[in-house]
């Protein structure tokens, strides 16, 4: 439990909530990781430690799962303290990024710009004791901390950046939030997956697949953090047609794997208030955009019962556990 607990406060630091549509200039941002881009970019996450509150975050957690207090204080120190090297260290942001040239065999490398006079050996030791980046070697490129694989680094080294301008649009509709999670496939990666399967399945209507492809040019989350929760995300397409065909294909797929009776009735049964959930989670069409926005109190609704579930179902996996670690030494003593 305190392993799951300990992981759910980092996702909550590096998976995408959403937030208020606020003015931001969005280039920086582009421009910190634009020098390690490449034609094989899919995504890119980025996270504002300056506004994250530990306390916070795992008091919101707590109430939704039902934790009791000595549940939750081991993983919120443990979080609490590597946060807090972090900044020492002078780590006020990092970015994640996410290629092709590394996925799946190598893992995601990680950017952290060096502000000032920052002390890059103490940034480096400071990010390696974090549970999530112990794996990684940390080496300085151009004007940022970079972790990775060895194989990794060594291809950043030598790489020609590959212009990615939708890179800005992506993250100025996350808008100013604590953390940014944008998928920005290539005109090259839409193009392998039409020919790949140029048909949707039958399941979802069986239509071209360009309805995806060209209705999904890239798409941005951005999340702020308890205390105060909220969620926003845009999917850019191509025109307000392709807006329209996408939404209506995202009802199917909503329709489809929670539809009663049904093959793909697990989500209905996965996901407690299945109905609200996807009111919630369908999109309205705002011009050649798709865009989901949630208030505190919706993404309460939304997470509340989802949590609880999670923390049944790792109560019940332990409950289990603990019965045949039970049966297995009552067999053993019995067979000596």
């Amino acid at each position: 439990m305190s392993r799951l607990i300990s992981w759910s406060l980092l996702l909550s630091l590096a998976a995408p909530c959403l937030a208020d549509d606020k003015k931001l200039d969005a280039e920086p941002r582009a421009k910190a990781v634009a020098p390690f881009l490449d034609e094989q970019l899919i995504a890119v996450g980025h996270v504002d430690l300056t506004r994250v509150d530990v306390n916070a975050i795992a008091e919101k957690l707590s109430e939704y799962a039902k934790l009791k207090d000595e549940e939750i204080a081991g993983p919120k120190k443990g979080v609490g303290d590597w946060l807090s090297a972090w900044t020492k260290a002078g780590v006020r942001e990092f970015y994640v990024v996410v290629s092709l040239a590394d996925v799946p065999g190598l893992p995601p490398f990680v950017v952290v710009p060096l502000e000032g006079d920052a002390d890059a050996k103490n940034l480096s030791d400071a990010l390696g004791r974090a549970k999530p980046f112990q794996a990684y070697q940390f080496e300085k490129i151009g004007s940022a901390m970079v972790g990775g694989a060895e194989k990794t680094l060594t291809r950043l080294k030598g790489l020609k950046p590959e212009d990615r301008p939708e890179l800005a649009k992506a993250f100025a509709a996350a808008g100013d939030t604590a953390i940014q999670a944008l998928l920005i496939p290539s005109k090259e990666n839409r193009k392998v997956i039409e020919e790949i399967m140029p048909k949707l399945p039958q399941e979802l209507g069986g239509g071209p697949i360009t309805i995806v492809t060209r209705g999904a040019l890239w798409a941005a989350v951005g999340a702020d953090l308890p205390p105060k929760l909220s969620l926003r995300g845009t999917i850019q397409s191509s025109d307000t047609e392709a807006a329209k065909k996408l939404c209506d294909l995202i009802a199917r797929f909503y329709q489809g794997v929670g539809e009663e009776g049904s093959p793909n009735q697990k989500a209905r049964d996965l996901f407690p208030g299945w109905d609200k959930l996807v009111e919630q989670l369908t999109p309205k069409v705002e011009g050649d955009r798709l865009v989901v926005a949630l208030e505190e109190k919706d993404v309460a609704a939304t997470l509340k019962p989802i949590v609880a579930r999670v923390r049944d179902t790792a109560e019940h996996k332990l409950s289990v556990n603990n019965l045949k670690q039970i049966a297995l030494a009552v067999h053993n003593y019995h067979a000596t």
